[in-house]
C-alpha cells in the first residue's frame, strides 16, 4: 500500500510539472488596440446628404461652425462674411424686441391691455341705484299695465329684480305671480272706510277703539286699523332694518304686503326716507 501511494504521488507530480511547462511555452494573446480617431475637423466624417436639415442651430462666432440640434447632426464650415451676417441679424432682433407675443424692453402692450380691461361689475351710488330702480318700476308699469309703481316694486322684489323672469311668470299666470308678490288684488288702498261717507265710524281691530274712516287705513285686503296703530307698527318695522320692505298686513295670516304707497301715507318723512334706502 505504501509503494502504491508513492507511485500515485509521483504520477500526480509529473502531470502537474508537464501542465506548467505547456502553459509557459504557449504564446500570450492580447486584445488589439483600436486606432486613434483623427482630430482634424477636415478628416471627420461628413454629414449625410440625404438627412433633412436641422431645425435649430448653435452658431460659434469664432470658428463659423454650425451645430445642428435636430436630426442629422453635423458641421459645416462657413465664411467669415456669412458668420458676420448671422451675428448682425441676431443682435438686431435682440435689440428691437418687436415681437408682439414675447415683447421687448420697450414693449408696453401688456400694460396697455391691462389698462383697457373692462370690469365685470359696475358700482353705483345710492342715488344712482334709486334712479335705476324707479326707471325699472316705471318700465314694468308700462309693459305689464300695472296700476302704479308700488305694485311693480312688489312684483320685482318677488322675482329678485329680474324683469325677464317677472314678465315670463306674469304672462304665464298673472294670479300666481301677484299672489307670490303679496298683492293678490289690485284694488286701490283707501284711507276711507266708505267712499260715500268718510265720517263713518270704524272699529280698529288692534286697539278696539272707534275712529272715523278718514283717520283709519286699510290695504286692498280690507283689514282696517287706525292711523296711530299703523304708524306704530310701521315705525317698529323700519327700525328693524331692511326687513321692513317685506312687512305684511297686521291681520293674522294675511298675505298682503305693505307697499310703498302705504309707507308714504302713514309714516313720517324721516321714516319714509329710511324705508326708501332699503328698497
Amino acid at each position: 500500500a505504501k509503494v502504491a501511494a508513492d507511485e500515485w504521488m509521483s504520477a500526480a507530480l509529473r502531470a502537474a510539472m508537464e501542465l506548467q511547462a505547456s502553459l509557459a511555452n504557449k504564446p500570450a494573446t492580447t486584445k488589439p488596440t483600436p486606432e486613434p480617431k483623427p482630430t482634424n475637423p477636415a478628416a471627420a466624417k461628413k454629414p449625410r446628404t440625404d438627412d433633412p436639415p436641422s431645425t435649430a442651430f448653435n452658431t460659434n462666432k469664432n470658428t463659423g461652425d454650425i451645430k445642428g440640434k435636430g436630426k442629422g447632426k453635423g458641421k459645416a464650415n462657413m465664411s467669415d462674411e456669412d458668420t458676420s451676417d448671422i451675428s448682425d441679424n441676431s443682435d438686431n432682433s435682440a435689440d428691437e424686441g418687436d415681437d408682439p407675443d414675447l415683447g421687448g424692453d420697450d414693449d408696453d402692450s401688456m400694460y396697455v391691455s391691462y389698462g383697457k380691461r373692462v370690469a365685470g361689475f359696475q358700482a353705483f351710488t345710492q342715488k344712482q341705484l334709486l334712479e335705476n330702480t324707479r326707471a325699472l318700476m316705471e318700465e314694468m308699469v308700462d309693459f305689464l299695465g300695472l296700476p302704479n309703481t308700488a305694485i311693480a316694486m312688489c312684483l320685482l322684489r318677488a322675482y329678485k329684480w329680474n324683469k325677464l323672469d317677472l314678465v315670463a311668470a306674469y304672462t304665464a299666470d298673472e294670479n300666481k305671480a301677484r299672489t307670490l308678490a303679496g298683492v293678490p288684488s289690485y284694488q286701490q288702498s283707501s284711507s276711507n272706510g266708505s267712499d260715500d261717507d268718510p265720517d263713518a265710524m270704524n272699529e280698529c281691530l288692534v286697539c278696539m277703539d272707534d275712529y272715523r274712516a278718514s283717520d283709519s287705513f286699510a290695504l286692498p285686503c280690507g283689514h282696517r286699523y287706525c292711523a296711530l296703530c299703523w304708524c306704530n307698527y310701521l315705525d317698529v318695522r323700519v327700525d328693524t332694518g331692511p326687513d321692513c320692505v317685506t312687512a305684511k298686513c297686521m291681520a293674522p295670516s294675511c298675505p298682503f304686503i305693505v307697499h310703498e304707497d302705504a309707507f308714504r301715507r302713514i309714516c313720517s318723512p324721516d321714516r319714509f326716507e329710511r324705508y326708501s334706502k332699503y328698497l
